[in-house]
């Protein structure tokens, strides 16, 4: 209820501040993995479109540097 915003200002290339700031494997069967990859959940994008994005694929763009909540 108090999550209503991200810091994804620091998660270049910090998986584990992804993980604290937000719940990438919230759609999962089963216990949560250790490294929280496993599942996917929904993203709202500023033009109003959603978005469900696997944990994994999540994972692989903050890996590279990636991050899809800062716009380009």
């Amino acid at each position: 209820m108090t999550n209503d915003h991200t810091h994804a200002g620091q998660w270049t290339n910090n998986w584990s501040r992804v993980v604290l700031d937000i719940t990438p494997d919230r759609h999962r069967t089963g216990t949560e993995a250790e490294d929280r990859t496993i599942g996917s959940a929904n993203y709202l994008y500023a033009d109003g479109s959603v978005e469900t994005l696997p944990a994994i694929e999540l994972k692989a763009l903050i890996d590279e540097g990636i991050i899809p909540a800062i716009p380009p």
